[in-house]
């Protein structure tokens, strides 16, 4: 509950639209129940003889009441409405900047299903709870004691009558709103597990299918979905329960009215009129009373939702912003590893191990070694995506954690290994770092850098032609090149090539570093290869072994001199780059 506490004062952000309801709504609701009390008027006049000079007046009443409730409704409905739509976008703003503030050991440890529906399924369980849930409680406190102070002045023994079927209705509710909140909550985790077994399913298509394994992917889709099921029924129980409980408290209600006040009218003790006033008023009262019991349903999974939710939210980076940041100005792309190491969580031993090296500007340093030797956690120390575990690493002679994320990720050009691509048209994907979409000549100048011209001649859509879900209509190669002409519309001082040339042939590679040692310019390049024609060209190449120890370094004309890992490695692709040619 305090999750949920937590999260209702947030509602003070909005204070106008809150007052605005506050206002509209007792104006709307204690309108409808003068309405009631001038027909009662009426039915009395109709006893006593005064209806001919008295209707009138009273039909001028009612058509003013409910004119001044409707508009009153009408703003009250909307001030609510807009208050939990207002809510809804800011938390879900506010959670996705924090889960996109999270590292990506975070995000490697969370599936994306189940985030998805913190993102969605939870933030509208709470708008449920701000919008309706508000509106429906609110007019509940101001209906409720004004019907049962009216019902009290007219009849008290009858009234107390009343409260038996109300404490009945309490009751159900104690009983089966902890039910609720446990079925709930359990509810939530299996819609998340859906979502995360429906993406990662579609995400991984062509392995599906390429196993023939779909009948495998829709049984495990129908059980998790049976499981659903079962926890949605025995949700569905429960709040069928605590609807039987307070439909029959309701339907008891008019019985007791029925007969007592029936009773008390053939008796004299009550007047006609005063019967209708019951009649009425006991619905308008009790309905309010129906409206906490679907309220009551909906807050164990609204306290479910703002459990996780919170979670999130209190989840503190490991990597984040210094308090005072003194990027110096004008990156030059000076790159210095001092001793770093680094270990993963968990892991039995280091990914990198005691590292040493200088990038002078402008220069490139070629980052070589065996699978798991540590090539992408380099990459990584360099994005600040994760900080060393001893050591520094050292951009412009200011340590990675003293640079603010934003300044040191927008001096870098980052091209991952996976290549990934949004969703999007070409020209999107290639500005995806920029504030605005790139221009033609711009295009064209990138496609010629990363020999991309003959791919994007062949796009029905030119420099806007779609190119599909995480870019599935273009081969890895394709991929790859679009990602580089990515990080190079950047104009990066340093830029980060994290093995993204393995899907690119021999040939293309060589027109691509072509390219980038003689185009780009004054940029600091660092670049990490299972294929050591990538970076022949480097000033500086380390050589890391299986530890993740730096095994060599050198140039390639020294390391390629002496015995080695580098020397071996440089002499069986030479020979089989020899076998391809024939």
């Amino acid at each position: 509950m305090r999750d949920l506490w937590r999260l209702t004062r947030r509602l003070s952000r909005h204070w106008r639209l809150l007052v605005g309801g506050a206002l509209a709504l007792p104006i709307s609701r204690l309108s409808s129940i003068a309405v009631t009390l001038t027909i009662a008027r009426g039915l009395q006049s109709l006893e006593t003889g005064e209806h001919a000079t008295l209707m009138p007046k009273l039909f001028g009443w009612i058509a003013l009441y409910a004119a001044v409730g409707g508009v009153a409704g009408f703003f009250e409905r909307w001030w609510v409405g807009v208050l939990s739509r207002r809510f809804e976008v800011g938390l879900r703003g506010e959670l996705f900047n924090a889960l996109a503030a999270q590292p990506q050991s975070f995000h490697d440890e969370n599936r994306t299903g189940e985030l998805s529906s913190r993102v969605t399924a939870d933030v509208e369980a709470l708008r449920m709870l701000y919008g309706p849930g508000l509106l429906h409680a609110a007019g509940a406190l101001i209906v409720l004691p004004a019907s049962l102070w009216i019902l009290g002045r007219a009849n008290l023994e009858l009234t107390l009558w009343l409260a038996l079927p109300m404490a009945c209705m309490a009751f159900g509710i104690r009983v089966f709103m902890p039910r609720m909140h446990r079925h709930s909550h359990d509810v939530q985790e299996s819609l998340a597990e859906i979502g995360h077994c429906a993406q990662e399913s579609f995400a991984g298509i062509r392995v599906v299918q390429g196993f023939a394994r779909e009948d495998q992917r829709t049984a495990r889709f129908t059980g998790i979905s049976a499981d659903n099921r079962d926890k949605q029924i025995q949700l569905a129980r429960d709040r069928g329960l605590t609807h039987a409980t307070v439909q029959g408290s309701f339907q008891a209600t008019f019985a007791l009215v029925l007969f007592l006040g029936g009773t008390a009218v053939m008796q004299g003790e009550l007047p006609p009129a005063d019967l209708f006033v019951f009649m009425d008023l006991s619905m308008r009262a009790f309905w309010p009373l129906i409206a906490l019991g679907w309220i009551a349903g909906m807050i164990p999974r609204a306290m479910a939702s703002a459990e996780r939710i919170t979670q999130l939210l209190d989840r503190v980076p490991q990597i984040r912003d210094p308090e005072v940041s003194a990027a110096p100005p004008g990156p030059r792309g000076e790159v210095r590893f001092e001793d770093v190491s680094f270990t993963y969580p968990g892991a039995a031993r280091p990914a990198l191990q005691g590292l040493r090296a200088r990038v002078a500007p402008g220069t490139t340093l070629g980052v070589v070694g065996p699978t798991g030797s540590g090539k992408s956690t380099l990459m990584d120390l360099l994005g600040r995506f994760v900080d060393p575990t001893s050591g520094r690493v050292l951009v412009d002679g200011l340590p990675t954690d003293r640079w603010s994320l934003r300044d040191l990720r927008a001096a870098q050009g980052l091209v991952p290994q996976s290549g990934f691509l949004f969703t999007d048209s070409w020209r999107a994907n290639l500005s995806f770092g920029r504030e605005a979409l790139l221009e033609d000549d711009e295009v064209a100048k990138l496609t010629r850098l990363a020999c991309l011209e003959e791919t994007v001649e062949g796009f029905p859509g030119g420099y806007d032609q779609l190119v599909g879900e995480r870019g599935v209509t273009l081969s890895g190669g394709q991929r790859q090149r679009t990602c580089i002409a990515r990080a190079l519309a950047l104009e990066p001082r340093i830029l980060l090539l994290d093995d993204s040339l393995s899907a690119v042939d021999a040939e293309t590679e060589a027109r691509l570093l072509r390219h980038l040692f003689d185009d780009v310019r004054g940029c600091t390049k660092v670049i990490s290869a299972h294929r050591l024609s990538a970076v022949a060209h480097a000033e500086q190449i380390v050589v890391l072994d299986a530890e993740g120890r730096t095994a060599d370094q050198g140039t390639h004309a020294e390391l390629i001199a002496r015995p080695g890992w580098y020397r071996d490695t440089w002499q069986r692709q030479r020979d089989e780059r020899e076998f391809e040619r024939l």
